[in-house]
């Protein structure tokens, strides 16, 4: 989901968003936070069927670190690319979680269990990185290619 939110963090007039007429920073985070709401929301109503992500806790833990994430790549990459790193770290990490050494269960946190403090701590810093990031920098702009 977080994939598919990913174009949206990037604006149709970029020479628009450049300007100082608008406070973008508060903008650009109330944006990441509602896409991370609407994340949250359709992935935490399976906890009142029998399909289930998980614990309510690995479902926020993941969904922030990954908005984050994609924000930080958005902010580097540009929109369009910014869902490159994040799904396919997410896919690395679920085939393969390592449960030791440290760096290696750093390097997979998505799928480390909701109990891990290093895989929240993890996300924490990615979620709150991208967030800074995004709000005050905004995505890259695209080449020429991409208008």
């Amino acid at each position: 989901m977080v994939s598919a939110l990913a174009t949206t963090l990037t604006a149709l007039d970029e020479d628009l968003e450049r300007t100082a007429a608008l406070r973008w920073p508060q903008r650009r985070a109330l944006h990441l936070l509602g896409a991370l709401a609407v994340v949250l929301v359709v992935l935490l109503a399976t906890l009142l069927t029998g399909a289930r992500f998980g614990p309510a806790a690995l479902v926020v833990r993941d969904a922030a670190g990954l908005v984050g994430l994609t924000a930080l790549c958005a902010t580097v990459l540009g929109a369009a690319r910014s869902w490159f790193l994040p799904l396919g770290w997410t896919v690395v990490a679920a085939l393969f979680p390592q449960a030791s050494p440290a760096w290696a269960v750093l390097a997979t946190w998505q799928g480390q269990p909701h109990t891990s403090r290093p895989a929240a701590m993890v996300a924490a810093v990615l979620a709150v990185t991208g967030l800074l990031t995004y709000a005050f920098r905004g995505a890259a702009r695209s080449g020429t290619a991409e208008q």
